[in-house]
């Protein structure tokens, strides 16, 4: 728990049963093992009923566990491919024999900290243990976040750790990564939201650190048809906003 702390005044958080608390009174759920730490009284979710709320933490608390063995694809990923893959993997969503998992995009880690904003099943955060980093995984999503302790416990990687947590209020202390990274998230916020994230991710790595933030161009040839085809409006809900 030493690298979380409180997303609303950045102290130190205390567990105290199933609870975290911070030094100003603020109380977090801390459900089987995992820190909720989404700010529910200031913030909007950013993906309305993609959210840890109360109601989605009981609903996946209450559920039996998927059973996996040997090598077979999580159902979670299975259902969410297209999601959080894109519609080149429109051809896996009938059925997976593995686990899509891409190479990492960044130089080969040596033990550096990574945070990795938006990370849903952990997909990126499973690459930057296997290459290198020591990942920290967020997500607002309690199922998402989950699935992605059950996915790593059934590959046997061992370094990733995950937080519920909104990108908007990061629970971690000033200058803590070395990298902070984000793939095909910030697109799904809107302007606001993203320039408020910016900030966070700035305030979080450390002055020898670097971010990585993958987004959409707004000028590429197939996005500038989407939006036409949108009427040049922003965007919302999980809309690509560009």
């Amino acid at each position: 728990m030493n690298d979380f702390v409180c997303p609303r005044d950045k102290t130190a958080l205390t567990e105290r049963g199933e609870t975290l608390v911070c030094a100003e009174g603020h109380e977090y759920p801390y459900v089987d093992g995992i820190p909720v730490l989404v700010v529910d009284d200031e913030l909007s979710p950013t993906q309305p009923g993609y959210w840890a709320t109360p109601e989605q933490i009981e609903r996946v608390r209450a559920a039996v566990p998927p059973p996996i063995e040997g090598d077979a694809v999580d159902p979670y990923v299975a259902e969410l491919i297209l999601g959080t893959h894109g519609n080149l993997y429109k051809h896996l969503s009938a059925g997976m024999t593995r686990y899509p998992i891409p190479d990492f995009p960044l130089p080969r880690g040596n033990g550096e900290l990574l945070l990795d904003i938006g990370c849903n099943w952990g997909r990126w955060t499973i690459a930057a243990a296997r290459a290198g980093y020591r990942p920290i995984g967020i997500d607002p999503s309690f199922e998402a976040i989950v699935a992605a302790r059950r996915i790593v416990r059934q590959l046997g990687v061992e370094e990733p750790r995950y937080a519920v947590a909104d990108g908007r209020r990061l629970p971690f202390a000033d200058d803590t990564f070395d990298v902070v990274f984000s793939y095909g998230v910030l697109q799904h916020f809107s302007k606001a939201d993203v320039a408020t994230s910016v900030d966070e991710i700035a305030r979080v790595v450390s002055p020898d650190g670097y971010s990585w933030v993958q987004m959409p161009n707004a000028l590429g040839a197939l996005n500038f048809v989407r939006l036409a085809q949108r009427g040049f409006r922003e965007g919302d809900k999980f809309e690509a906003r560009y």
